[in-house]
């Protein structure tokens, strides 16, 4: 009772009689025992815990017949360096203690193939382009999407396993920006006006994923906090129209895949142009007495700024609220100087001459119109 059943994709069938002979050499048939073999199945992926050793099916004690048949087979669990791939039956044969039961000891499997494999797009990921020859890692050749990966593998007794996954490719990757903008510092407004025209060189951007790029978002916030867009120009500039102060402009890349990359600069405009003012003419003043003050005459200015919105100051000389006999003599008919002198809140002018355009002077003119006040004779007692 000495075999080796090796194990195939088709079922094999050893049957063995089981006699026994007495002292006197009568025979008797005891049983027909029937072992069929297979390899039924394929390369396991799933869990890896699949039996990797022969099932052998006990017999039963005291067994006399009918025939029995054992049916016998290895699995494949490639979690194990060595797994079965036949059943060896030498000198197999029933055994009595505990159970009845075939004594069977498994030979090693020769390793699995890799038949095929197969890469197909799923939804509106387009078509994988996987160069032949590349081994078992196509994933290196594939672009962004989702794809379904099979594979397709045998064992020594020609069954088959097929293995399924999804794989998911994402670009994550932001567009690199080139040639943002320095800074633009000191551009003077333009005559008459408080604001400046800019111009500047296009930022650029290139992407892993996508061919060109052009800005997504491009503007400016101004001082105020209001936003304006930039203006396309020729010759690879673009520009816009700043107010006097700080604004901040911003380019926005977007890749075809939603990744975002920004780049931002600031432009800085200065109001450079100094406020001019002109006078309302002479001024009469209708006090002699010795109490009489400067009136404050800033409110007879006529002021223009180009930039009236930033703010200016207008300061007089002598000063509103100066006694009067301190400039002039208290008499009918005299005069004193005024000069209104105005300055906006960016400092201009800078330098200031005097005698500029942002100062006016007239003439004051004291007349006694006062009248008089009556005071009570002392009587003598």
């Amino acid at each position: 009772c000495v075999t080796n059943l090796g194990i195939t994709n088709i079922y094999r069938a050893d049957t063995y009689s089981y006699t026994s002979t007495d002292a006197s050499g009568n025979v008797s048939f005891l049983y027909l025992l029937t072992i069929l073999t297979s390899d039924n199945k394929g390369p396991d992926y799933s869990t890896g815990t699949v039996p990797s050793g022969p099932a052998v099916q006990g017999l039963p004690n005291n067994y006399s017949g009918p025939n029995l048949t054992l049916n016998v087979s290895d699995y494949y669990n490639e979690a194990l360096a060595s797994t079965p791939c036949g059943i060896d039956f030498t000198n197999a044969a029933p055994v009595n203690a505990p159970t009845p039961s075939l004594v069977a000891t498994a030979t090693d499997c020769q390793a699995i193939t890799y038949t095929s494999w197969s890469v197909s797009a799923i939804g509106s990921t387009p078509p994988a382009a996987v160069p032949a020859g590349v081994g078992n890692n196509p994933a290196q050749f594939l672009s962004v999407g989702s794809y379904l990966i099979q594979y397709n593998s045998t064992d020594p007794c020609g069954n088959i396993s097929v293995y399924s996954f999804t794989l998911t490719i994402v670009d994550d990757v932001d567009p690199i920006i080139a040639n943002c903008p320095a800074n633009i510092t000191n551009i003077p407004n333009e005559v008459g006006t408080c604001q400046a025209t800019v111009a500047w060189n296009w930022p650029t951007a290139t992407d892993n994923c996508s061919v060109s790029l052009i800005p997504t978002k491009c503007s400016f916030v101004d001082p105020s906090g209001n936003i304006f867009p930039v203006i396309k120009g020729g010759l690879l500039q673009d520009y816009g129209v700043f107010p006097v102060g700080t604004s901040t402009v911003t380019y926005e890349f977007t890749d075809i895949n939603g990744n975002v990359s920004t780049c931002s600069f600031t432009v800085t405009v200065k109001d450079v142009q100094s406020p001019t003012i002109s006078c309302s003419g002479n001024q009469i003043l209708n006090s002699i007495c010795a109490g009489a003050t400067v009136p404050n005459y800033t409110g007879l200015a006529n002021i223009f700024d180009n930039c009236p919105a930033n703010g200016f100051t207008v300061t007089q000389t002598p000063p509103a609220g100066t006694l009067v006999s301190s400039v002039t003599t208290l008499a009918n008919g005299s005069t004193f100087m005024v000069n209104l002198k105005v300055v906006d809140n960016a400092g201009n002018p800078n330098p200031d001459p005097a005698g500029g355009s942002n100062e006016c002077s007239f003439t004051v003119t004291l007349l006694d119109n006062d009248k008089p006040v009556p005071s009570l004779a002392v009587l003598p007692t």
